[in-house]
């Protein structure tokens, strides 16, 4: 069954997409010969049944070792002998082993899609072959299955030994790869922009333990950073928190997209193949200049599998890619577009490339955090902070919210704008219970839901009652402060007081501050309406030292915060309660200074 957001791999789809028939078969002789573990000191004696239900009862119910074998049913080849080993495994009741495939069919699980996909393709051209092991170990039936996947390499495994295959991964792992692209030289560097699917990116030649990815991260190369510590700095860069999200949004968003890789391509050049397109262009009114441009721009990559690939720009991606696709392969028959650089093997090559490496993750610069709640459309927060601008009744059709790079007003908007866009969303984060809300989505991550960078959308009927959640709060702030209200339908006199300190609910700091005693109070509404009762101008004792210092106002969050909860009887943590202390006399320019007696206790 599919999510809400992801569409089921169904077997109509797996058999009508050819490039599961296309697989990659080890011809090296050297490891059908190499020593084995155990199995050359057995004399195996092998059996074969056709794969069918009706064949089942003709196996024993004792333990053995198994392999699926494709034969070719067409005479001409080799007398119909022709054949591949596909899978090999092992089992302690061939019986209930060999009726147990035929239900894979039917499996959604993650780890059974390459015996799925095997047994629909071609199941009617499938033998079964397979000896007992009645006298045998665990251990020892595990080293004999273990034996022949190392030696045999079947394409439908996915779990090797290592030893062997890693050593001898490239002498029978190349795989070549053309992919169209656009090459052009910018400065001195020359680069490819491929289209490139999910699969060929993420496609690993080694095993799980010990992985030898197509497209490598700069940490698991040498090339580049080869000293360990440099490397393992480079490693602990990466914020593996990061990781689920960017899986989660890949299987789960509809309107996915994935941002351009940058990619070095270290131990060869691609070799660039130039597509003729005078045929194409003819008829068309093209200078000879220009055809040649077009000639020397559109051509084919060709990649032989040799090539050491790294990505510069993209790692977090890159990976997510991965754990998306170890989840469910079907992602991998998407087209992502990557830009190939070559990097030069000399030490001057390599200092270029790390100067590349830096500076394209250090300049990049991001959308800013007020732009992205404006086109936010998975953020809950940035969704309903849009709601409040465009259809909350007081802030509809009055341009009321600023969009500024910080979540303050500035000076000449004091006139006009009530608080900002950064300030709402941020109340929105203190209001809405984010780990309730992405559960649904996400699962249980053990970790703080609030930190997550990058967001799925929840089902609409969350996101309505979460706006419901703020509006309510919205409607008790402003029937607490009514003078709020006049100034955002037009008595501007309220907002100039801000020159020269004002009512606190006109500042973004207050309002947010007010969000969190709200959130603090919130089984204690009749409490938390003794706000009202609060000095409203920050220039009022009550604030001194707090919001405001005698000439400017102070910006301190989270003293401003401790200060309210004190005042309310609710600052029950001793070390806080010492640092509000510390933070009055401070700003107080007063070792003595004592904070003033709490006025609205519990």
């Amino acid at each position: 069954m599919g999510t809400l957001y992801t569409p089921e791999l169904t077997n109509e789809k797996i058999l009508q997409n050819d490039l599961h028939r296309w697989r990659t078969f080890c011809a090296d002789c050297r490891l059908w010969e190499a020593p084995t573990k155990i199995l050359h000191s057995h004399t195996l004696n092998w059996q074969e049944v056709k794969f069918e239900r009706s064949n089942a009862t003709m196996l024993p119910q004792s333990m053995g070792v198994y392999m699926f074998v494709l034969r070719s049913s067409n005479a001409p080849m080799t007398n119909g002998q022709h054949s591949y080993i596909m899978y090999v495994g092992q089992a302690s009741n061939l019986q209930e082993r060999f009726n147990g495939y035929f239900g894979y069919v039917k499996s959604k699980k993650p780890s059974d899609q390459l015996k799925r996909i095997m047994i629909l393709i071609w199941q009617e051209r499938l033998q079964f072959h397979y000896f007992e092991t009645p006298n045998f170990t665990k251990k020892e039936l595990t080293d004999i299955e273990f034996d022949l996947i190392n030696m045999t390499v079947p394409p439908m495994n996915n779990q090797f030994r290592g030893d062997v295959i890693n050593q001898n991964i490239k002498a029978y792992a190349h795989v070549e790869l053309y992919l169209p692209a656009l090459t052009g030289q910018f400065g001195q560097w020359r680069y490819y922009q491929v289209a490139i699917t999910v699969a060929d990116v993420v496609r690993n030649f080694g095993t799980r333990n010990s992985p030898n990815f197509r497209i490598k991260t700069v940490e698991e190369v040498s090339e580049i950073y080869s000293e360990r510590g440099v490397s393992n700095l480079l490693q602990r860069a990466y914020d593996i928190k990061r990781l689920i999200p960017i899986k989660k949004y890949l299987l789960m968003q509809p309107d996915k997209y994935i941002n351009n890789l940058t990619v070095a391509v270290f131990g060869g050049s691609p070799d660039w193949l130039n597509l003729d397109i005078s045929y194409s262009a003819a008829g068309l009114s093209v200078s000879g200049q220009d055809l040649e441009f077009l000639g020397d721009t559109f051509g084919v990559i060709k990649l032989t599998g040799v090539e050491t690939l790294f990505v510069l720009d993209g790692q977090h991606r890159l990976k997510g890619l991965r754990a998306a696709y170890e989840e469910d392969s079907s992602i991998g028959e998407e087209t992502i577009s990557v830009t190939l650089i070559v990097h030069e093997d000399s030490d001057e090559g390599r200092e270029r490339t790390r100067r590349l490496f830096s500076t394209v993750n250090r300049h990049a610069k991001p959308v800013s955090l007020g732009e992205n709640i404006l086109l936010d459309e998975d953020d809950v927060s940035a969704i309903i902070t849009r709601r409040l601008i465009e259809e909350y009744p007081l802030f509809r059709n009055r341009e009321a919210i600023a969009l500024n790079k910080s979540a303050n007003l500035y000076t000449n908007q004091y006139e006009d704008k009530f608080t900002s866009v950064i300030a709402l969303y941020h109340i929105n984060e203190l209001l809405l219970d984010n780990q309730s809300i992405y559960n649904s989505v996400y699962g249980e991550l053990g970790e703080d839901y609030n930190s997550i960078k990058i967001r799925v959308r929840p089902d609409s009927q969350v996101i309505d009652s979460a706006t419901l959640d703020v509006y309510t709060y919205w409607n008790i702030f402003f029937d607490l402060f009514p003078d709020a209200v006049r100034f955002i339908e037009g008595e501007r006199n309220f907002g100039l007081e801000r020159a020269h300190g004002g009512p606190f609910y006109l500042r973004p700091v207050g309002q947010e501050v007010m969000a969190m005693l709200y959130v603090q109070l919130q089984d204690e509404p009749n409490i938390f309406a003794q706000v009202s009762n609060i000095p409203t101008s920050i220039t009022d004792p009550f604030w001194l030292f707090i919001m405001w210092d005698g000439a400017n106002v102070i910006q301190a969050k989270s003293h401003i915060r401790d200060y309210l909860f004190y005042q309310f009887g609710c600052l029950n943590d001793p070390k806080k309660l010492a640092k509000l202390k510390k933070n009055y006399q401070k700003y107080a320019n007063d070792e003595a200074a004592e904070l003033p007696a709490a006025q609205f206790l519990l």
